[in-house]
């Protein structure tokens, strides 16, 4: 039987022009990419290619081959594809973050794929949420710290993304000329708050501590009341990025250390695999 990989060489050899670059393109020697060609023409019993000075030329049969190769290639990317949405719809997840973004992009992922969730989406802290993973109540979290190294031969982790606190005011406001700002430039402002940030919320009011906060506990009423009030709130780089700025509003990076933040994909190292597939992380 034909290896997948010689028919992947094929198609590149023809897209390439040149045994030179397209074994520069798969990693792989001139010789052994003319050796594995050479090999293909004896399985097909069927010559290929015309090989020329500076270039190689494909005969009848080797450009027909391409064409089924191509076809080949797209059908077994299909089957692998068919394969891992069926073994993502046949399981359920729950799942916890320290803040609110990564919940967003996870659901945004999860309803994409049409995967079901076993509970709604948990905000807790961070101990709060390994130990959840540990007693299997949890399949994965997204936390902004790293779990203890003690749990290392249990727990999987990977970098999930990174994320950086902004001020979003008004633009008539008097700080909406700075280009960033440090929270000793903003402390004792009266602010806007959004109860569900997870870990945010605990890091502004520990570095803002003259400030006074108006908690907001509806989602969709806190960016109404943002676009009508004259008090600073906070937004994020991903969610500016994927939202937008708020109408009437600048949005200024906040650039203490702490106000930017990496968040960690962390489930328990047999979950890996199958938690990796679903979020193609």
């Amino acid at each position: 039987m034909i290896e997948l990989a010689m028919w992947k060489r094929l198609v590149t050899i023809y897209e390439y022009k040149t045994l030179s670059k397209a074994a520069e393109k798969l990693y792989l020697t001139q010789s052994a990419l003319s050796r594995s060609m050479q090999k293909l023409e004896k399985e097909l019993d069927v010559k290929l290619f015309v090989h020329n000075k500076n270039n190689i030329t494909f005969t009848k049969a080797g450009e027909f081959a391409v064409v089924k190769a191509k076809e080949y290639l797209a059908q077994n990317d299909k089957i692998i594809a068919e394969i891992q949405q069926l073994y993502r719809n046949n399981f359920v997840l729950s799942y916890g973050a320290t803040s609110m973004q990564p919940i967003w992009d996870i659901n945004h992922i999860l309803t994409e794929q049409n995967i079901k969730q076993e509970k709604d989406y948990i905000i807790k802290s961070h101990d709060e949420l390994i130990q959840m993973v540990l007693d299997n109540n949890l399949s994965f979290i997204i936390t902004h710290q790293l779990p203890d190294s003690s749990f290392s031969d249990k727990l999987f982790t990977q970098v999930f993304c990174s994320e950086q606190l902004y001020l979003s005011v008004p633009e008539t406001h008097e700080l909406a000329a700075a280009k960033n700002l440090q929270f000793e430039d903003f402390d004792g402002e009266t602010l806007l708050l959004y109860r569900e940030i997870g870990f945010w919320k605990e890091l502004c009011t520990q570095n803002l501590p003259r400030s006074n906060f108006l908690i907001i506990e509806d989602h969709d009423s806190f960016f109404s009341i943002v676009m009508q009030s004259p008090f600073p709130s906070f937004a994020t780089d991903i969610r500016i990025a994927e939202a937008g700025v708020i109408p009437g509003q600048k949005a200024i990076p906040i650039t203490n250390p702490e106000a930017t933040a990496t968040h960690y994909l962390v489930c328990k190292k047999e979950n890996a695999s199958r938690i990796k597939v679903i979020l193609n992380a």
